[in-house]
């Protein structure tokens, strides 16, 4: 009799814990909210849109050397929302204010915070698919 009444008690929980409405799902990987994203993986960043870096092309000026320019991160995302497939591509720099890092695409932003690693000058440049480029998604 116990065993039917154990039994029947953890049905009934497994029943109230599979009728919630909606669960919240946390897409960020760091607590800022941010996303660590890497190229050719495809991320959800929201329950609409996915995002997947295409392009990447490192022209910062390595550490330890002098350049005229501090160059930049070209980064070229192919975006997946309800609407279809596109494009965009976000310049990011370490110097640069927000506004130069972010795009507005299909109903949210896209703000790049940080691309690592940094080259260093005497080292080959690194391949697309060892960095790290980390983002925030916001629903607008």
């Amino acid at each position: 009799m116990k065993v039917i009444q154990l039994i029947g008690g953890v049905v009934i929980l497994f029943i109230l814990f599979s009728c919630t409405k909606e669960k919240e799902v946390n897409y960020a990987d760091n607590l800022d909210g941010s996303i660590d994203m890497r190229y050719n993986v495809q991320r959800r960043v929201s329950d609409n849109l996915l995002l997947e870096i295409i392009e990447l092309i490192d022209t910062r000026c390595p550490v330890g050397s002098v350049c005229n320019e501090a160059g930049n991160v070209q980064i070229g995302f192919r975006v997946f929302s309800d609407e279809g497939i596109t494009t965009t591509t976000v310049y990011y720099n370490d110097f640069q204010s927000a506004s130069h890092t972010l795009d507005t695409i299909k109903g949210h932003t896209l703000e790049v915070v940080k691309v690592t690693p940094y080259p260093f000058k005497d080292e080959l440049l690194k391949a697309p698919q060892s960095y790290t480029v980390t983002v925030i998604v916001t629903q607008l």
